[in-house]
């Protein structure tokens, strides 16, 4: 880009000078820009790992049913006096009780990738709050600090319930 084009893309005239971008009075815009489209790329980037948190809980819950009912059957089968079965019905249990803490601990950090996104993204919304006097973006930037907070408290969730189903795996093998 010739330095003159610059000066016309910076400052949206052709007969000026490129403004000090210092000073803000002719790279607002442009700035705008950008900041509205980083943020825009921020709450897409959280939609995306929400999803992939979503994802990995449900195959965490998936588990740990799976391994309930694999619980369940080893009961029924000791009760029957098959304490040989019963104890494989533990140790498939307990290697559900693995996938779900595995399913849970990732849907606990692709939340924690959602919050710091969302956190971001409330961040520029407030850099553009504060340049333009909108107080759309502060309600934007509101909104995203908010579930920059749910989506971290839902991480810590998620990491409890990878902790329990580590701690109850490792209970049953105890038991076993």
């Amino acid at each position: 880009m010739t330095e003159s084009s610059w000066d016309e893309y910076v400052t949206g005239d052709d007969g000026g000078t490129a403004a000090d971008p210092a000073a803000g009075a002719g790279t607002d815009t442009i700035r705008d820009e950008v900041l509205a489209g980083q943020a825009a790329d921020q709450v897409s980037d959280a939609a995306t790992a929400s999803d992939w948190s979503d994802w990995n809980a449900a195959t965490g819950d998936d588990a740990t049913t799976s391994a309930n009912s694999y619980f369940e059957a080893a009961t029924e089968a000791e009760a029957s006096g098959s304490s040989d079965l019963a104890d494989e019905y533990i140790s498939d249990g307990n290697m559900e009780l693995g996938v779900a803490a595995g399913g849970y601990s990732q849907a606990a950090s692709y939340d924690q990738t959602a919050s710091s996104n969302l956190e971001g993204a409330g961040e520029d919304y407030g850099s553009l709050s504060a340049e333009t006097g909108s107080d759309d973006y502060a309600t934007e930037a509101t909104d995203a600090g908010a579930a920059s907070d749910d989506y971290s408290a839902a991480a810590s969730d998620y990491s409890d319930a990878s902790a329990d189903a580590t701690l109850s795996a490792d209970s049953s093998d105890d038991d076993s």
